[in-house]
């Protein structure tokens, strides 16, 4: 874009101030400049990358073993919380006997004091 606008005010110009292959030799100077800033940047990020790389696989390695210690954990409590249900579900059709007992107790001696 900026060489277009350069060439094109380049060439609006009555009397350019230098000849057009001074103007474009410039403009190439330029390119070069900004692509020789571009490959030190791309150098730089690559470099920052790389040096990066051991750090970022150490916490990929850490989250996995965390994930993998939550998982444990969570199988752990949901074996817990089944064996909870069943000592719940045996804990509670024990005192349903109990209660319907108690019921029948209670119906029989409520029948013997009728009669």
């Amino acid at each position: 874009a900026w060489i277009s606008a350069s060439l094109r005010e380049y060439l609006g110009e009555q009397c350019p101030p230098e000849p057009l292959d001074v103007r474009l030799s410039v403009l190439l100077t330029k390119l070069h400049l900004q692509a020789a800033d571009v490959d030190t940047a791309m150098q730089e990020t690559a470099s920052s990358l790389v040096n990066m790389a051991p750090t970022v696989a150490a916490d990929v390695i850490s989250a996995q073993e965390q994930a993998r210690g939550a998982r444990s954990e969570l199988s752990a409590l949901l074996e817990q919380a089944a064996a909870v249900e069943a000592s719940s579900a045996s804990a509670v059709r024990h005192i349903r006997e109990v209660v319907a007992f108690q019921d029948s107790v209670s119906a029989a001696s409520s029948m013997l004091g009728q009669a």
